[in-house]
């Protein structure tokens, strides 16, 4: 009897162990029983088939907006994202803490893959999920949505948005640049974004960034001879043509494999080296 009581008492242990520490899952698509790509539709059909525990269902233009009965509830509010009639976000607000939200997003979802800016980033192949710190919700996002040119809107970015608003509109850039003055650039298939401070200040649509092969090897010694208030035609003496320019107004950055030059006015106006 002792012997069974023991080998059950190993047994409970080990499923205890198991449920604790549960599994990150390899990837997720979607959220519960949400698919990405699911039509307004078949969402409707499915939240019809739980009315108890829902208040309230309201559609507004591309969205979805379910509000649940139980206080007690973990989740206060879901809002379903459609684009192109299909969904791509899911957005929640949870009953909880923000330092709750975030325990539960680890534990269900392992740990974060960046933080940015105060913001938590889980990246799976099909599915982002976003936590801003000190709010009570999260965003689940179609991976595949904002970084493909179907998906993009570059007439969507506005000055003022922040590098976290642009990537969350358009996805991840096909390259950046940096730029003395707090200047960063970046690419997309539709154009290129450029930001001061982290903060839009400019779009130029189209890919308008131009590419250019180095007519000549660089001298890693010669951005020292670089200074301010050069003309563009003395820096191409010194460093030959760059590997990549920027134009944004009045500005103009010369990307080198040793470093980047700005002009303003078409005269140097910075110099950033890479160590």
């Amino acid at each position: 009897m002792k012997k069974n009581n023991f080998t059950f008492f190993v047994i409970l242990l080990f499923g205890l162990s198991l449920f604790v520490s549960g599994s990150v899952p390899g990837n997720i698509d979607g959220y519960g029983k949400a698919r990405w790509g699911d039509s307004k539709a078949k969402t409707k059909k499915r939240l019809a088939l739980k009315p108890a525990d829902i208040a309230k269902i309201t559609e507004r233009n591309n969205f979805i907006i379910v509000d649940y009965k139980d206080p007690e509830s973990s989740q206060k509010q879901k809002k379903y994202e459609f684009s192109s009639s299909r969904l791509v976000r899911l957005h929640i607000l949870y009953n909880k803490t923000p330092k709750r939200v975030l325990n539960t997003l680890t534990n269900d979802y392992g740990a974060h893959s960046r933080l940015e800016n105060g913001v938590y980033y889980w990246t799976f192949p099909s599915t982002v999920i976003k936590h801003e710190g000190g709010a009570q919700k999260a965003v689940f996002r179609d991976s595949s949505f904002g970084t493909t040119g179907k998906h993009q809107d570059i007439d969507k970015v506005k000055v003022g948005m922040t590098t976290d608003a642009v990537r969350e509109l358009m996805g991840t850039p096909v390259s950046t640049a940096t730029a003395s003055g707090g200047i960063t650039y970046y690419r997309y298939s539709t154009g290129t974004v450029t930001f001061k401070l982290s903060r839009v200040a400019g779009v130029t649509k189209g890919g308008e960034v131009e590419k250019k092969e180095p007519k000549e090897k660089e001298n890693k010694g010669n951005i020292d001879r670089v200074k301010a208030g050069m003309t563009i035609a003395q820096v191409e003496a010194i460093m030959g043509k760059p590997t990549m320019s920027i134009p944004f107004g009045n500005l103009l950055i010369y990307n080198y494999s040793t470093g980047s030059i700005s002009f303003k006015n078409r005269k140097v106006a910075g110099i950033r080296k890479i160590k």
